[in-house]
């Protein structure tokens, strides 16, 4: 797409679009803009390629193109609402468009440059999951998921509840969930995973509530009851886990935990017992790092699975076991399960 965009000039740039065009997942970005214009039937100016041949599908809207270049009046008889796609890179680029202006005609970059904050926080210093935007845009314009949403979609139909997420990382599963239907409050205690989630829900054009907070202060009486309680990835980062154990219950009847599990065999540290609720609880303590993947205190636990799993249950609630699966990365195992109270909570 590059190729076919930039002039042949190579001093010429343009700074806001650069980084985008040169990107594979361009025409997917370009497509996502498309759903949210108004008009039905769309023409891309100077689009060097038929749009089914480079373009994914936009439901509800026909896409056409025209060549087209500076200088060109803009063929009315071609849609209801024109994009130009060349990209203006110099004085007479701009007079142009200033001549051609006109309520339903738009420039490549006004609906498109959202996006560039994503490749433009990659190339800085934070630090992302995935390392380059064609690996993560995928998971922001829901191509794939993040974890096994699909999966919890199937046991708790998503669309329309109300969801707090706890640790939304990079944005990825905030991403997944909004996707699927669901209203998410997301909950994060580091600020470059805030700013990396805002700047991918500013390109998306979705809404998303964020609250920087620690989640140990994240219950009920604070944020009020949600249809689900999520948190994949969050809770062996806790200094205090029978506190953020109890604000999950506090917040929902559903909630969706997945996190590394201790065994025997990993961490190679001692078991330890934490006493709670007249019951030992088998846990091995770790030492926590400093990054965008850790928690914010010095200390954590890892619970053995069976055991994590008997809280929820000591509680009230049913535990479906989505996925458990061994790991020699951190810890022994990654388990993920859904608890949902079978007799819903008065709280």
């Amino acid at each position: 797409m590059r190729e076919k965009l930039l002039p042949t000039k190579a001093a010429a740039r343009n700074d806001m679009l650069d980084d985008l065009l040169a990107l594979k997942a361009f025409p997917r970005i370009l497509a996502w803009s498309l759903k949210s214009l108004s008009a039905q039937n769309i023409c891309l100016l100077g689009y060097d390629s038929a749009p089914g041949d480079t373009l994914p599908m936009v439901p509800g809207k026909a896409i056409a193109s025209r060549a087209w270049n500076w200088g060109d009046p803009i063929p009315a008889d071609a849609g209801d609402l024109f994009i130009v796609c060349r990209i203006p890179r110099a004085e007479w680029d701009w007079n142009c468009l200033a001549a051609a202006r006109a309520p339903n005609v738009y420039t490549l970059g006004e609906i498109v440059a959202p996006f560039s904050q994503i490749p433009f926080l990659m190339k800085s210093s934070l630090n992302y999951y995935f390392k380059t935007p064609d690996d993560n845009m995928p998971y922001y314009l829901g191509e794939d998921y993040f974890g096994p949403l699909p999966e919890l979609n199937a046991l708790l139909p998503l669309k329309g509840r109300k969801v707090i997420e706890f640790g939304p990382f990079d944005g990825y599963q905030t991403a997944g969930l909004t996707h699927l239907g669901a209203n998410v409050t997301a909950i994060e205690a580091r600020a470059e995973n805030v700013v990396k989630t805002r700047a991918a829900f500013s390109a998306l054009g979705l809404p998303v509530h964020i609250a920087m907070d620690d989640f140990h202060n994240v219950h009920a009486g604070r944020y009020g009851r949600f249809d689900l309680a999520f948190a994949h990835g969050v809770y062996y980062h806790s200094i205090a886990p029978f506190v953020f154990l109890e604000n999950l219950v506090s917040l929902s009847d559903n909630i969706f935990l997945g996190g590394f599990c201790a065994t025997d065999g990993l961490p190679t540290s001692d078991w330890e017992f934490l006493k709670y609720g007249g019951r030992d609880y088998r846990v091995k303590k770790y030492s926590e790092t400093i990054g965008y993947t850790a928690g914010i205190h010095d200390v954590a636990y890892f619970f053995e699975a069976q055991d994590l799993m008997a809280f929820f249950k000591n509680k009230g609630y049913s535990v479906t076991v989505i996925s458990d699966e061994p790991n020699t990365m951190t810890a022994g195992k990654f388990l993920r399960f859904l608890a949902s109270r079978t007799e819903p909570s008065d709280r």
